[in-house]
């Protein structure tokens, strides 16, 4: 296996040493961020009791446990294509394990029936998808008809000071600091979804209903619908 899958393609699974340096110096300014946002105001905490979420590119676990800790009605499935950030959700979440299980495998051939959850949530990992269009269609396929869904990811056209912001959150040592923001804006941003590529994924994958927004004061977008 080897030690960068993603410097050498965006679609990569992430390797071992790659899900440790997401969790350890960038997962927390992501979900730092999560808490500024009022996303609790979001359809997916209106999922009825009882109802399935699956948490698609789930990584490290950080959203399935913010909602398991919220919501202990619900059953949860994290569902990624590295295995190493599985274990990594297994690991953090093991408190929760009663209600909560894991699938590796890829979006774009989702290993689940038709309408299986009432609801789903993507945070930064469309990017990451070799096919956006039929990640979503997939993604669709698997919720029930008026489930809720929840697309989260870098905008690639995000404004300059909500970029910079959000890496100066990063736990990187203070000597690289000075460059991550050219890699935010180059490498990731510049590998993302703008709001006009998030405009027409929604509108041709048939959802029911759908709003695409830039974040406020985050460089990210989000997509959410109804099935």
């Amino acid at each position: 296996m080897k030690v960068f899958n993603l410097f050498n393609n965006i679609t990569s699974p992430y390797s071992t040493l790659e899900a440790w340096g997401y969790d350890y110096f960038i997962a927390s300014a992501v979900y730092e961020f999560m808490d500024d946002f009022e996303w609790k105001k979001l359809g997916i905490w209106d999922v009825p009791s009882d109802g399935l979420v699956v948490d698609i590119g789930c990584g490290g676990g950080h959203l399935l446990k913010k909602i398991a800790e919220s919501r202990n009605d619900v059953t949860l499935m994290g569902f990624d294509l590295s295995y190493p950030q599985l274990m990594r959700s297994k690991q953090r979440l093991e408190k929760f394990s009663e209600k909560l299980n894991f699938i590796n495998g890829s979006v774009l051939s989702l290993p689940f029936d038709k309408q299986s959850f009432d609801g789903l949530v993507s945070i930064g990992s469309i990017k990451h998808w070799p096919d956006p269009f039929l990640g979503l269609k997939e993604c669709i396929r698997v919720v029930k008809k008026g489930g809720y869904l929840l697309i989260i990811e870098v905008d690639r056209g995000c404004y300059l000071k909500d970029a910079d912001a959000f890496v100066k959150r990063f736990k990187f040592p203070l000597i690289v600091q000075p460059f991550l923001l050219p890699v935010f804006r180059t490498w990731i941003a510049g590998q993302s979804l703008d709001l006009d590529d998030a405009r027409k994924l929604g509108k041709e994958s048939m959802l029911s209903s759908f709003s695409v927004s830039r974040m406020h004061n985050i460089p990210a977008l989000m997509i959410e619908g109804v099935v």
